[in-house]
């Protein structure tokens, strides 16, 4: 069960990698139970199932108060101060009850991740979580892990004396350790903290150097891969350079034909969409969004499922069909407000229209 979950996860097809892992833990022995489970919910964080990742951490952390999604929201006013005591080393000693300290670190730090685009407060606020108990039991490499979402948070609006003792725990680390996965996670994040502030070329210099360095000197590194391209796309996108859209789409399609990654693919498929639609070619764009969709088992409501809406309802306004546009943004605002991601295509029952933007999957919260 696990090889075939594995072989899912390789294919892009983490949404069905997930409960298959879950499956297998409630076969494992004990030892390996936790693992399994932290393996499901880094999938569904990761294909852009918050509410399953969510539920599937919250139930990794039964009797961890402290961590779980709910306390994030509470604390939320306080997170940045948290943050600050984790990077200056004050987090207090945390309790982990009855699951071992590396797996609730990596439980939530997958939570980190699957949270960093559409909602980055939360987002730092697993990352610091995940960090400070790292460093409880004496793991730096997770410690600075962590510390690497929390600087790039922190980077939009936080005070500069915070930033320097981040770059410099960050910094120290690597200055004594040959650790390739920090090197290409840290210079990610820096790419993705120039976007925010403006600075195009450093942006595109550093996601290159990033993913490139990630690829090519660790494994199982996929959502830090992928992660990195799409916002590599999504800054071509920004810059409206539509050529290089198109040639990176193209690579980025033969890569995941190639290793049958459906979710690169489908990314590939959304913005070789943009560019037809930019070509006058509406029908064009609506065939390849579609059959990414089908490839990429990608539901409504998720991250990839909401994108795909986006091209249909832009297709759908370039050619004309006002009332096709408009049904598809109100189905999309009903499966959000009911709550959360279904299959594509589905019927959802009727909602008032979801303004929260945590759950979108734009920067800024911007569709």
């Amino acid at each position: 069960m696990v090889a075939c979950a594995r072989a899912k996860v390789d294919a892009g097809l983490g949404l069905e990698a997930a409960p298959i892992f879950l499956r297998a833990a409630e076969k494992a022995p004990i030892t390996q139970r936790a693992e399994l489970r932290v393996r499901a919910c880094e999938q569904y964080f990761a294909v852009g199932e918050t509410a399953k990742g969510e539920g599937v951490l919250k139930d990794l952390l039964k009797g961890q108060a402290s961590a779980t999604p709910a306390a994030a929201r509470r604390w939320r006013s306080r997170s940045r101060t948290r943050s600050a005591r984790c990077s200056a080393g004050r987090a207090r000693h945390l309790r982990v009850g009855g699951l071992e300290s590396a797996a609730l670190s990596d439980a939530l730090w997958a939570a980190a991740k699957g949270l960093f685009i559409h909602s980055p407060v939360r987002s730092a606020y697993f990352a610091a979580r995940s960090a400070a108990i790292a460093r409880a039991i004496g793991d730096e490499a997770r410690h600075v892990r962590g510390m690497v979402i929390v600087r790039a948070v922190w980077s939009v609006a936080g005070e500069s004396a915070v930033l320097t003792r981040l770059r410099a725990i960050i910094d120290d680390y690597l200055g004594r350790r040959d650790d390739p996965y920090i090197v290409g996670l840290s210079v990610l994040f820096d790419g993705i903290s120039a976007v925010s502030r403006g600075r195009w070329a450093d942006a595109m210099r550093d996601l290159e150097f990033g993913i490139t360095h990630l690829r090519q000197r660790c494994s199982n590194i996929a959502w830090e891969c992928n992660f990195g391209a799409v916002m590599l796309m999504s800054l071509l996108e920004s810059r409206g350079e539509l050529r290089a859209i198109a040639l990176r789409s193209a690579v980025m399609s033969e890569q995941a034909q190639q290793t049958g990654d459906s979710m690169v693919e489908f990314v590939a498929a959304y913005y070789s969409a943009l560019v037809l639609l930019a070509a006058d070619a509406p029908s064009d764009a609506r065939d390849v969004i579609a059959r990414a969709v089908r490839l990429g088992n990608v539901a409504a409501g998720s991250a990839a499922g909401l994108r795909a809406s986006m091209i249909e309802a832009l297709c759908a306004q370039y050619a004309g069909e006002i009332a096709v546009a408009w049904a598809e943004v109100e189905r999309v605002s009903a499966t959000l407000g009911a709550g959360g991601p279904r299959s594509p295509r589905t019927s959802a029952p009727t909602s008032s229209v979801s303004t929260d933007r945590s759950h979108w999957p734009w920067p800024n919260g911007q569709v």
